[in-house]
């Protein structure tokens, strides 16, 4: 006997050792019946079939988190080429205000220049008139280069609202 209560063993009794009683006892012997592998038992044939959806969402579910794990490094790296693009854009705009500004300081220096080559100009070819006179820069000449033939105007005779004229 087992701990448990019954025994699991299957203990025939051994046959008699004189022919009569050998003859008398027939060891008991199962008729073959084939088994049914299919099983007629509703409950049964239910169970399989949730086992069988459960493997088939436990299956979808690691392809779908399979995906979602390539979906976010291919998220990562998308980000990462959107940092060094945002990267570049801003370099190349830096890059457009300084050209900007080299090309504002160029064109300031060449409107300067196009003013002095308009006042040298205007030396060449009137160099009767005094720079002081023509409004040019407002500082007094370390020489008077008044000549003869014109002088300034005086302050007050600049004022024509007062000039009176007189017949000669």
């Amino acid at each position: 006997m087992s701990m448990f209560g019954k025994s699991k063993l299957n203990i025939t009794p051994l046959p008699p050792e004189d022919e009569q009683a050998a003859a008398a006892f027939e060891p008991p012997v199962a008729a073959y019946a084939p088994v049914s592998l299919e099983s007629t038992d509703p409950n049964r044939t239910t169970m399989i079939e949730a086992a069988r959806a459960y493997d088939e969402t436990q299956r979808r579910i690691a392809d779908l988190e399979a995906g979602l794990r390539n979906a976010n490094a291919e998220l990562g790296s998308k980000n990462r080429m959107i940092d060094e693009l945002c990267s570049l854009l801003e370099h190349e705009r830096e890059n457009q205000r300084i050209a900007a500004a080299a090309r504002d300081q160029a064109y300031n220096e060449r409107s300067e220049a196009l003013a002095i080559l308009a006042n040298v100009r205007s030396v060449v070819d009137h160099p009767d008139i005094p720079l002081a006179a023509r409004g040019g820069r407002k500082r007094k000449p370390m020489v008077e280069t008044a000549t003869p033939e014109y002088s300034p105007p005086s302050p007050d005779e600049s004022d024509t609202s007062n000039r009176q004229v007189t017949a000669e």
